[in-house]
């Protein structure tokens, strides 16, 4: 019997498998960040949940250095629960940011004017 896989290619496929994981790994925080800077919204996020999903198996099939489908479904599916929690959490801040900074405008109607209240002692006083 001899060894056919040498060291050289057996490096290479475990550093490209730890790449594609880390990377896999890396989208969810990238989408707890986005959030937090105001770019993603969950009602966005509920939109785009099945074509992120389904991004999510397709980056996992090509970043999968192996031909099997098994360690193509092992890292897809913690990828796809790591964004399903992901989305719990931009839920939640998004709930948390409405709760501390309630929209003004919510229940106006297109062609109703804004509840602006200017006060005349906000404006400078003008010399005359």
């Amino acid at each position: 019997m001899a060894n056919i896989i040498s060291v050289d290619e057996y490096m290479s496929f475990v550093m490209a498998m730890l790449l594609a994981v880390g990377v896999a790994f890396l989208v969810p925080l990238g989408i707890v960040m986005l959030n937090l800077a105001g770019v993603l919204t969950h009602e966005r996020f509920r939109t785009w949940r099945r074509m992120m999903i389904f991004a999510v198996f397709l980056i996992a099939g090509m970043a999968n250095p192996s031909p099997d489908p098994i360690s193509m479904l092992i890292l897809g599916g913690a990828c796809a629960a790591l964004v399903e929690a992901a989305e719990c959490l931009v839920w939640s801040h998004d709930r948390r940011r409405a709760r501390a900074h309630p929209d003004p405008y919510a229940g106006l109607a297109d062609d109703q004017l804004s509840p602006l209240r200017l006060d005349h002692t906000d404006t400078p006083s003008r010399l005359t």
